[in-house]
């Protein structure tokens, strides 16, 4: 998860790498961001849950997938408060996408100069036109958008053990791993220390620290439910 952007409107130099230059960016921006719904796609789901952990001492730690029970009633609600101060800042005072794609669409036709995005789904878009070269592409640095991983297992006891072993040496080669980058729009499994120092340095701006991931469980369910519930009352779930 990363924040794309159009460099035509927003210097790269400009472009907010905290969550608090986010927020008083939109603010001084109003019309001009967007998320999806979160229960529509990951990009705005992801935000939302950047905005929970922001009033949550910014600790990803706290969350587990098993302690809503005890933590959700006091952790969910300072987040609603921040995402309804935001919108009279979003687009048309209040819309939200109905998924990742409508968000990048509205990036593309200038509408709005900044979106929340999957880093697959936006390096894509530029890679096939639907995007501008012109599009940046920022991650914050205080702590990254939650995002997810593509995992790789091989058995212990598995029959071919040391020829699959032979492919995950394969995959983590350098060539892979940037056609990871290039071609799939993904995040390298190796350290970007490991990348070339032309990618490094193209893609600089969303090199995160570290990459949280939010659990599911219940808290997926009472995100959504309270996100329609306290920041859009008036948005129509089932559209």
């Amino acid at each position: 998860m990363l924040l794309a952007y159009d460099t035509t409107k927003l210097k790269p130099e400009d472009a907010p790498k905290t969550w608090d230059a986010l927020v008083a960016w939109i603010k001084a921006n109003p019309g001009q961001f967007i998320y999806n719904r979160p229960d529509k796609g990951g990009a705005g789901g992801n935000f939302v849950r950047r905005a929970i952990w922001e009033v949550n001492g910014r600790d990803p730690s706290k969350f587990t997938i098993d302690n809503y029970k005890e933590f959700g009633d006091k952790a969910l609600p300072p987040a609603w408060e921040l995402l309804k101060s935001l919108a009279p800042s979003m687009m048309d005072q209040g819309a939200y996408t109905s998924g990742n794609t409508q968000s990048i669409q509205l990036l593309s036709q200038g509408a709005v100069t900044m979106v929340p995005a999957w880093s697959d789904q936006a390096l894509q878009a530029i890679s096939t036109g639907v995007l501008p070269e012109t599009t940046g592409l920022v991650q914050l640095t205080d702590l990254a958008l939650a995002g997810g991983f593509t995992k790789i297992g091989v058995f212990t006891n598995g029959v071919n053990k040391d020829l699959a072993l032979k492919l995950c040496d394969f995959v983590l080669t350098e060539e892979i791993q940037s056609a990871v980058i290039t071609e799939l729009g993904g995040f390298p499994g190796v350290s970007w220390d490991y990348v070339s120092k032309e990618l490094h340095d193209k893609y600089k701006d969303v090199i995160p620290a570290s990459i949280p991931v939010f659990p599911s469980g219940d808290w997926e369910k009472n995100i959504n439910d309270g996100w329609y519930r306290n920041v859009a009352p008036n948005v129509d779930r089932s559209k």
